[in-house]
């Protein structure tokens, strides 16, 4: 089965799928009498959030978080590392645990923080169109189409995205991207691949269906207005 339909259709079913259970689910009205939440309830949530406003665990958690969510939209799973590339930087950024490589640009000991919501992309692939944007004040995440092939931007705080690499079927190499860390992997058999480039304040990662070089260039457009 061709494997971007094959993602089209899971993503769809998983769409219906968590339809059905929220259709399934009681009302607020139901909730509330079952368990209602009144000034007691209140006082007692205010009460614990001033005694530890964040659990060590929920940075960790959000990471996790992430990694599905990256996983998920690239649509063409984890990637390789080549093994050259952990004498290539001196940061912090690139960890192997096992059988996996790790990258964490919130760990750089670089930083420049930008204002994400500022964000302006200067170049995206000729036929491509954006068909989904799920940005706020805090991220930016865009979704871009062209016929069967998709495009994903993503830029995001550091602190809440950990990039995880299989070492199994491509590799990825160093490149300074806008002045910044960047790595990129390839896959010249599938025509895929993913950018991801930042500091220890914020983190892009650009991935889809098109040339090694049009993925680059998407990346060295990413500029941040003041």
């Amino acid at each position: 089965m061709n494997d971007k339909k094959f993602e089209e259709l899971l993503g769809k079913a998983f769409e219906i799928e968590q339809n059905n259970e929220v259709s399934r689910e009681p009302s607020e009205e139901e909730l509330f009498e079952a368990a209602p939440f009144g000034e007691k309830q209140l006082e007692y949530v205010k009460s614990v959030c001033q005694k530890d406003k964040k659990f060590p665990w929920t940075k960790h958690v959000a990471r996790a978080a992430a990694i599905l969510l990256c996983v998920s939209l690239a649509g063409f799973g984890l990637l390789m590392i080549d093994p050259g590339i952990r004498a290539t930087v001196g940061d912090n950024i690139t960890r192997f645990v096992d059988e996996y490589i790790n990258i964490d640009f919130s760990e750089s000991s670089k930083e420049h923080p930008v204002d994400i919501s500022k964000t302006e992309i200067g170049y995206v692939p000729e036929g491509f169109e954006l068909c989904e944007d799920l940005s706020d004040d805090e991220k930016i995440s865009l979704v871009y189409a062209d016929d069967d092939n998709y495009l994903f931007i993503d830029i995001v705080s550091s602190g809440e995205i950990l990039i995880s690499y299989e070492l199994d079927e491509h590799n990825v190499t160093y490149l300074k991207i806008n002045g910044y860390d960047g790595y990129v992997t390839y896959d010249e058999v599938t025509a895929q691949g993913s950018v991801c480039w930042g500091n220890s304040s914020f983190t892009v990662v650009i991935s889809g269906f098109t040339s090694r070089n049009e993925l680059i260039k998407v990346a060295e457009s990413i500029s941040f207005t003041r």
